[in-house]
């Protein structure tokens, strides 16, 4: 549901630009809609109607769930709905291996250091690691997903939220598949 409410926001060229667990909200099933909605429009931008997005020496979003480009110098910093791909890809790394990528080094460090950490970690990395990495049971196809979603390499990442769901839905139709042929592997997305 987050990447169907994010796919309609990128048709009407609107990226959220601060996707992270906070913003995500499940309701109880009383509420009309959808069960699961995205919060905080605060930092939404129209890519088409709005001349000036964000200053170059601004920085906004959740530094856990931005895009590496977000971290380059002022005039590489260009918003466009992959960041946005980048932060859905992160929260469902989090979702499956129970963590991110750098967490296991940034804990104990404080905020300023945590965001100079990632900084510094974008920049050593050829590639990221996919959560299968952590969690050896998630199936290839799920994390293939995953690992293109935060794909350090914008051009190799998914151009908007509806490719990932496409590829998402067919991994998921894969592994159901798969499953269904081999009664002893339980997978739930």
């Amino acid at each position: 549901p987050t990447l169907e409410g994010l796919e309609a926001a990128h048709k009407l060229n609107i990226i959220h630009r601060d996707i992270k667990p906070a913003n995500i909200f499940l309701t109880d099933g009383t509420m009309a809609g959808p069960r699961v909605r995205i919060l905080d429009l605060g930092l939404a931008k129209d890519l088409v109607h709005d001349d000036e997005l964000t200053s170059s020496d601004q920085m906004v979003g959740t530094p856990s769930y931005l895009a590496p480009e977000m971290f380059l110098g002022p005039q590489t910093r260009r918003w466009a709905p992959t960041a946005d791909v980048f932060a859905c890809g992160m929260l469902t790394f989090r979702m499956l291996a129970g963590g991110l990528p750098f967490d296991r080094s940034v804990a104990n460090l404080t905020p300023i250091e945590q965001f100079l950490a990632r900084a510094e970690f974008y920049q050593t990395v050829d590639e990221m690691p996919g959560p299968a990495q952590y969690v050896p049971s998630i199936p290839e196809p799920i994390d293939a997903v995953v690992r293109k979603a935060i794909c350090l390499t914008v051009g190799r990442r998914y151009q908007d939220a509806g490719e990932m769901l496409a590829e998402l839905r067919r991994a998921m139709r894969g592994e159901e598949q798969r499953s269904s042929s081999a009664p002893n592997r339980q997978w739930r997305a």
